[in-house]
């Protein structure tokens, strides 16, 4: 949600240090490991973390076209590292259309995290008032898959 927030201008540079536990106030624990305080990646056990989903989807509802390069730019921040981890690529014209609306936003989100666990960066689902996304989780030979659509 930080991320999302920073590129609608809702908070300033600094702002999220002021909310988030600075690295020196962090120790190795029970809870936290080596990878949790390595700053790279998502983790779902570091401190703060609220893992409701296992996609690495970013989201802001009330979304405006001011905000769709700066979406796109992310999408395909995300997407050359999907490509690059997975070795699978991904339709250009999908990435291309992910920050018009909600179901291309949902498409590239579901293609992706059914590949990949270990994605940085997340996918920007552009969710314009009026509309509103579902999850249906999947169960098969002990893996979970998130698969996004928009509710019609």
């Amino acid at each position: 949600c930080a991320k999302s927030m920073e590129m609608t201008g809702e908070i300033q540079p600094g702002w999220i240090e002021a909310f988030s536990a600075h690295k020196e106030s962090l120790h190795r624990s029970s809870h936290l490991n080596h990878k949790d305080l390595d700053g790279d990646g998502i983790h779902v056990s570091v401190l703060g973390a609220l893992p409701l989903l296992r996609s690495p989807i970013a989201m802001r509802p009330h979304y405006t076209e001011a905000w769709a390069q700066q979406v796109l730019e992310k999408n395909l921040i995300a997407e050359q590292e999907f490509e690059k981890e997975t070795g699978i690529e991904i339709p250009d014209h999908i990435v291309r259309d992910s920050h018009h609306g909600c179901e291309m936003g949902c498409r590239l989100l579901s293609l992706m995290s059914k590949a990949s666990k270990e994605q940085d960066h997340p996918i920007f689902v552009p969710i314009r008032n009026g509309k509103c996304i579902e999850v249906t989780k999947h169960h098969l030979g002990g893996l979970v898959y998130e698969n996004f659509h928009v509710v019609p």
